[in-house]
C-alpha cells in the first residue's frame, strides 16, 4: 500500500480553496441564525476559525485516507491522476461526463419532487426554517463549491473508501454486498457529521425530521457513491453539481415567497 502525496495535497488544496469561497456565506448563516435565536453572536475570526478548523480537518483526513486506500478498493479520481501525472486529460474525464449527467438529473428528479410534495409540509416550521435558512444562506457558487466538491471529498473519497477498503479485509465473498453497504455508510456517516450543524441552527428532533436526512443523504449516497464506484471522484462530483444546479431555481422561488409572505 503506498500513499501518492501530490494527489492527497491536491485534493485537500481544491477543498481548501473550495472553502475559502463559501466560508463568508456561511458565517452570514450562523449569525443569522443566533440572531433569530436572540443569542450572542461571536466575533467573526472566531467563526471563520471554527469553520475553517473543522472542514480543513475533515478534508485532510478524507484526502489522506483516500488517497492511501483508493487503489487498494480500486477506486480512483482520473482526471485529477492525470493532471498530475501528464496522462490525457479528456479522455480522462470523458466517460465520467455523461453519467455524471444522468445520475445528477436521476438524484435530483427523485429528491426534489420528495421534499416538496411530502417533507415541507410535514417538518415543524422550527425545522424547515432551519433547514432552509442553511441551503439559502448559500449562493449557487457557494453550494456548488460546498456541497458539491468539498462534501463529495469528505463522504466518497474518504468515507467510502475508507468502508470499502474495511469490508474488502472480511472472509468469504461479499463483494457486492460490501459496495453497496460501503455506499449506504458514507451517506449515513457524512449525515451523521452535520446532524449536530442541523441542531445548532434549530432543527428539532423527530421522526419526520430524521427521515428527511435519512432520505436525502442516503439517496443521494446511492447516485453518487455507485457513479464513484464505477466511473470516478470526478463524476460524482459532476452529477452533485448537476443536482444543486436543478434544486436551485426552486430554492430561489421558496425564497422569493417567504420574503413577499414576511412583507405582507
Amino acid at each position: 500500500m503506498t500513499f501518492y502525496t501530490p494527489l492527497a495535497l491536491l485534493l485537500l488544496g481544491i477543498g481548501c480553496l473550495c472553502l475559502l469561497a463559501a466560508i463568508p456565506q456561511m458565517v452570514k448563516g450562523i449569525e443569522k441564525t443566533l440572531t433569530k435565536a436572540e443569542m450572542p453572536i461571536p466575533p467573526r475570526k472566531i467563526l471563520i476559525s471554527g469553520i475553517a478548523i473543522q472542514n480543513v480537518f475533515m478534508l485532510i483526513i478524507a484526502a489522506a485516507m483516500g488517497t492511501l486506500l483508493a487503489p487498494a478498493a480500486g477506486l480512483g479520481a482520473p482526471l485529477l491522476e492525470a493532471i498530475l501525472t501528464g496522462g490525457p486529460l479528456w479522455s480522462s474525464i470523458k466517460p465520467q461526463l455523461l453519467p455524471g449527467l444522468v445520475g445528477g438529473l436521476i438524484s435530483a428528479l427523485v429528491f426534489i419532487p420528495a421534499y416538496y410534495t411530502y417533507f415541507l409540509r410535514h417538518l415543524d416550521l422550527q425545522t424547515l426554517w432551519a433547514v432552509d435558512n442553511q441551503r439559502l444562506n448559500l449562493n449557487l457558487g457557494g453550494r456548488l463549491l460546498y456541497n458539491g466538491i468539498i462534501e463529495e471529498i469528505i463522504a466518497r473519497w474518504g468515507l467510502m473508501t475508507l468502508f470499502l477498503w474495511l469490508g474488502s479485509l472480511l472472509p468469504g465473498d461479499t463483494g457486492m454486498l460490501i459496495i453497496w453497504l460501503a455506499i449506504l455508510f458514507s451517506g449515513a456517516g457524512l449525515a451523521a457529521l452535520y446532524l449536530p450543524d442541523f441542531y445548532a441552527a434549530g432543527s428539532l428532533k423527530s421522526r419526520c425530521f430524521f427521515t428527511f436526512i435519512g432520505f436525502m443523504y442516503l439517496w443521494n449516497a446511492v447516485i453518487f457513491g455507485w457513479l464513484f464506484w464505477q466511473y470516478g471522484l470526478e463524476s460524482a462530483i459532476i452529477a452533485h453539481m448537476i443536482y444543486l444546479l436543478i434544486w436551485y431555481p426552486y430554492d430561489m422561488r421558496l425564497n422569493i415567497a417567504k420574503k413577499m409572505e414576511a412583507n405582507g
